[in-house]
């Protein structure tokens, strides 16, 4: 098997290694974040079905907050891109 290399989109940028590290951190810090809130529940007592929402809320917000500001920067290259003559 050959090893292939994943092919951008073809509007989709590609990502330097700088803004690799901080979605990267940014990753982590959000694990960090729900583990720390798990850490504080007592484990004795645990809704499930509250877990399960908390951590499907904080998701969707995680994604919504990635899509905002992947859509920010493209509106703003396509500002930018339309101004030069």
């Amino acid at each position: 098997m050959a090893n292939k290399k994943p092919v951008p989109l073809k509007d989709e940028a590609i990502d330097t290694l700088d803004e690799l590290q901080d979605k990267l951190q940014t990753c982590i810090n959000a694990l960090n974040s729900l583990s720390s809130k798990i850490g504080s529940q007592p484990t004795d007592n645990i809704d499930v079905g509250k877990f399960k929402a908390d951590v499907a809320s904080a998701a969707k917000s995680a994604v919504e907050d990635l899509l905002d500001g992947r859509q920010k920067q493209r509106e703003e290259k396509d500002k930018n891109g339309s101004v030069e003559i």
